[in-house]
């Protein structure tokens, strides 16, 4: 599971890369909540249910064209 610092960074390179996609709409297909991205921006925390959905999200749904930001780890398995 990612951190919070590491899940921003993942979605602020994905909406960059995908500006047709809102935040509310990452959050949506990401976590299943349409305030996750919004609270997290804003300096909030979220639950750890949102935080492993939303980063398990990101590891089966990042684009082939995006490039992976860098220093962050492409975690293919959790504890």
């Amino acid at each position: 599971m990612y951190t919070v610092s590491e899940l921003i960074i993942l979605a602020r390179a994905y909406l960059a890369a995908k500006p047709e996609i809102s935040v509310t709409r990452l959050g949506v297909r990401a976590a299943g909540t349409d305030r996750l991205f919004h609270r997290l921006f804003a300096g909030h925390g979220c639950s750890s249910g949102s935080l492993e959905r939303a980063s398990l999200w990101f590891r089966q749904n990042w684009p082939a064209e995006i490039p992976w930001p860098q220093g962050i780890p492409p975690r293919k398995s959790d504890c």
